[in-house]
């Protein structure tokens, strides 16, 4: 979720918000009344966001999750590359020399 996304989401949730605890202080209930509605919003809202919380915790450690397993696999891959480049380096270098000891041999001949 984008920065901008996570403000418009969270000024619209205190929008609710703000405008729930203004309908009930305003509503021509009793005071005992309108204060019971007030704690059960506030507990629905807490438990509400608890579960989103828990929800969005989740999402990220399985995204943390497949990302690790995605960089393993790259590392691991590169690391292969890497490897199959040394040798081929080695061998022609190996393959370098030779020739060059044969014309040295070869010149040394002549």
């Amino acid at each position: 979720m984008s920065h901008d996304t996570k403000d418009t989401a969270l000024a619209f949730l205190l929008g609710v918000v703000a405008g729930g605890v203004t309908a009930l202080l305003l509503a021509p209930d009793r005071g005992t009344e309108t204060r019971r509605r007030i704690r059960e919003s506030a507990r629905d809202l807490y438990q509400r966001s608890g579960d989103r919380i828990t929800d969005a915790k989740g999402s990220l450690e399985e995204r943390a999750h497949d990302l690790a397993g995605s960089a393993r696999s790259r590392v691991d891959h590169l690391t292969q590359v890497a490897k199959a480049q040394a040798n081929a380096v080695r061998e022609a270098v190996a393959e370098g020399k030779e020739a060059y000891r044969r014309e040295v041999s070869r010149q040394d001949g002549e």
